[in-house]
């Protein structure tokens, strides 16, 4: 992970699982060990050379009910790490395009009748999957703000269908992930949303 948008990678965490002995590692050398979950809880600070705090620690954030390891220069997260809102954004944006090909398989399955009705979904998971991705912080909220309040339409539709019920608890965890990434949207840095349009 780079120090700042645009740098080159310095910082690297080798994690080889369960979330022990994870080696933080600068320029290649290792710096700091957790031992296990407890520390990495803790956390650990430490001054650069170059007046930047580098912070890392267990964290959750923007209401996610799973902690991710938290990575820090001077209060705002690294590029590229766990909780940098514009890697989160980014990672959004490929799930609505993704998403986009629900409504089309809904064709398959609920046929010709609705067909009408899906591809307008369809188109529309896409164009906003797409403004997710256009690197301005007003543009890149709204478009996931409209796109929770679909995914969220969706669910009590599909609340209200005769379908299976992990069904439904996919259509909960999705609109509480997509809530998640609304909350990182809000805390884009203008330079870092520009960044994770260019990657």
């Amino acid at each position: 992970m780079p120090l700042e948008p645009g740098g080159k990678p310095r910082v690297e965490l080798y994690d080889p699982g369960g979330f022990k002995n994870v080696q933080l590692r600068i320029d290649g050398e290792v710096v700091h060990t957790f031992a296990d979950h407890a520390e990495l809880q803790a956390g650990w600070k430490e001054d650069l050379s170059d007046d930047r705090r580098l912070e890392v620690a267990l964290r959750q954030r923007y209401g996610s009910f799973l902690p991710r390891i938290d990575v820090r220069v001077n209060g705002r997260a690294l590029p590229g790490s766990s909780w940098d809102p514009a890697h989160m954004v980014k990672g959004a944006s490929n799930a609505l395009l993704a998403l986009a090909a629900w409504p089309l398989l809904d064709i398959v399955t609920a046929g010709a009748q609705n067909m009408p009705l899906l591809i307008v979904q369809a188109v529309l998971f896409a164009g906003l999957g797409g403004l997710a991705r256009t690197g301005r912080r007003a543009i890149v909220a709204t478009a996931l703000v409209l796109a929770t309040l679909l995914l969220a339409l969706r669910m009590v539709l599909v609340f209200y269908s005769p379908v299976a019920w992990y069904w439904k608890a996919l259509s909960v965890l999705i609109v509480l992930w997509m809530i998640r990434d609304v909350r990182a949207a809000f805390d884009l840095a203008p330079r870092a949303t520009s960044a994770a349009t260019r990657a």
